[in-house]
């Protein structure tokens, strides 16, 4: 894979996680955490949950074309990758989840993990349907 494929994927990738990340923040914390409240600062955490995240994507980038049960292999890689560094930056900060948020936020994770792949699924098969129209336009026109 081309490295500037490798950054716009992981550009891509970090918008749509930050954005998903945001959203299901406000739901989870307006639900289950109404008490808390923070400052401007927390702002910068879905941003910084959403770099280090695209970031961790890594792992499921290879020179040659992966096998499919080496690309699940990999996503499932990277997917624990993402569970093991929010709980353990939620860990270092001193922030404590019940059980029952525990599976909540995990399930949260994993959500927002396979819609960002839909999400970048969709958009690659619309530009991919779309150059295939002109490429097939090019060719009637050469005909």
């Amino acid at each position: 894979m081309k490295c500037k494929n490798l950054i716009s994927d992981l550009a891509a990738a970090f918008f749509i996680s930050t954005t998903l990340i945001t959203i299901g923040s406000a739901i989870i914390g307006s639900v289950y955490l109404r008490e808390v409240t923070f400052g401007y600062y927390a702002f910068f955490s879905p941003p910084l949950i959403g770099v280090l995240s695209s970031l961790l994507g890594i792992v499921s980038y290879s020179k040659r074309e992966l096998s499919v049960v080496e690309a699940i292999v990999r996503k499932g890689l990277h997917l624990f990758l993402i569970e093991a560094m929010i709980f353990g930056l939620n860990y270092a900060s001193g922030v404590r989840f019940s059980p029952g948020l525990s599976v909540i936020l995990t399930l949260f994770i994993m959500l927002v993990f396979v819609s960002v792949y839909v999400i970048t699924w969709l958009n690659d098969k619309r530009v991919a349907d779309a150059f295939n129209r002109e490429l097939e336009l090019f060719q009637k026109g050469i005909e």
